[in-house]
């Protein structure tokens, strides 16, 4: 399974090394905060462990309250950090803009949704209608197929009339095909009639959602600041697969014999958290905002134009 990358790793080297050009950026440089390193790690990792614990140890055992609290407590710490820091680990000053603070928290909620998706529907398959590993695999299979037929025509779509406009699509897409494994999915088998056109409706709204949000999230940055941005947004997204997975082992963890039921209810839920992270770059303007000045040198004609038209 790991050796499976090498190849896709060397093409991908081999395609990309020609055309893909750097931007850096000159102020950069040196070892990032070590305590907020420390602190981008631990947040999370309390937050997963008190999510997953809880249904088994009780949401009020002292080992989920402390985890629970440390997350919190640490939370603010983390931004403190960042916000003084020399080498910070996040850039705040980047979420003075206003594009890419409400794609990356788009990115954060849909990567909750789509993660606990991912595992939730392999350990669906084998643990309720009994397929095997491989068996549901391939079961699984024509959603990410679709994803890469779309990925590419999904960016240029969202170029042309806006990412906003792309990503709702796509959450309505999501939405619709969680909701047609809520109501249309039972205790027995039906891949054809009730399984795979769930799955290509997920895959669409994925395939319109995934890249478009990548794009989107550093299009309103200055070059020397791509870098930086898309590893936030990386993060964020990373963020939200511990947030998802989590949150389906607490669920089905807790279904006490029911577990169609559970199911029932995680894709009712991230469904929802999978629409409800489309509409969050329409959030309205509070504020005009500019780009901050300390996040790079580059002159304002070196700022990429909005994929929002």
């Amino acid at each position: 399974m790991f050796l499976v990358n090498v190849p896709v790793c060397l093409a991908i080297i081999a395609f990309g090394a020609p055309i893909l050009r750097e931007s850096r950026d000159p102020q950069a440089g040196g070892v990032p905060d070590p305590l907020a390193v420390v602190l981008v790690a631990a947040v999370p990792a309390g937050l997963s462990y008190a999510i997953i614990e809880g249904p088994r140890s009780g949401w009020d055992s002292a080992r989920v309250l402390v985890c629970f609290a440390a997350a919190v407590l640490l939370t603010p710490l983390l931004l403190r950090r960042s916000a003084t820091a020399a080498r910070p680990v996040l850039d705040l000053a980047l979420f003075r803009v206003r594009q890419f603070r409400l794609v990356n928290a788009s990115i954060l909620s849909f990567a909750v949704a789509f993660y606990g998706i991912l595992l939730g529907n392999i350990v669906f398959l084998q643990t309720v209608w009994g397929y095997s590993v491989l068996r549901a695999a391939l079961a699984n299979a024509p959603g990410p197929l679709l994803v890469a037929l779309v990925a590419r025509w999904a960016s240029g779509l969202a170029f042309r009339i806006g990412f906003r406009q792309v990503l709702l699509i796509g959450g309505a897409s999501w939405a619709a095909g969680t909701a047609l494994l809520a109501t249309g999915v039972g205790d027995s088998p039906h891949w054809v009639t009730h399984w795979l056109p769930a799955t290509l409706l997920t895959g669409l709204g994925i395939g319109l959602t995934l890249p478009v949000q990548s794009g989107a999230a550093v299009q309103s940055l200055p070059p020397g600041r791509y870098g930086i941005g898309s590893a936030i947004s990386q993060s964020f997204r990373q963020l939200g697969a511990v947030l998802g997975i989590s949150l389906f082992v607490a669920v089905v963890g807790d279904a006490r014999g029911n577990a169609l039921l559970a199911y029932q209810h995680i894709w009712w839920a991230f469904g929802a958290i999978g629409l409800g992270s489309s509409l969050l770059p329409f959030l309205p303007r509070l504020r005009r905002e500019t780009h901050p000045a300390s996040t790079t040198s580059a002159t304002p004609q070196a700022v990429s134009p909005s994929l929002d038209s």
